[in-house]
């Protein structure tokens, strides 16, 4: 290699990278190759179940929540209805207490009249 040339050789390495010396005559098929574009099996299983459990707890708050509102909006409705019907009750309450006191008050004024003969 004349003028500080370098001379690239192919160097046989195992799965983690490391240049493979001991052996003069490696079978090719015996060695390991793996294609670090494509990610592991294991890797792709456990960010596969990571999504699993994300998408399960996504899930479960949602429903979750979804429950809640619908028993606060429940809640808030009965409620709702309860005082208006305890509204009315208390108008009508009203209404019938008015109504005696002015019975009472027509009874006396009745007894109160001249000529009535009994």
């Amino acid at each position: 290699m004349k003028n500080d040339t370098r001379s690239s050789k192919l160097v046989m390495v195992n799965s983690s990278g490391q240049e493979i010396t001991h052996q003069d005559s490696v079978d090719d098929s015996s060695v390991e190759y793996v294609d670090r574009s494509m990610p592991d099996n294991s890797q792709q299983s456990g960010s596969e179940q990571n999504l699993r459990t994300t998408l399960l707890v996504f899930m479960t708050v949602s429903i979750a929540c979804t429950t809640a509102a619908i028993a606060a909006g429940s809640y808030a409705l009965w409620l709702s209805r309860r005082q208006a019907a305890r509204k009315v009750l208390t108008d009508v309450n009203d209404i019938l207490i008015t109504c005696q006191r002015r019975m009472q008050q027509l009874e006396s004024d009745v007894m109160q009249l001249p000529g009535r003969s009994s």
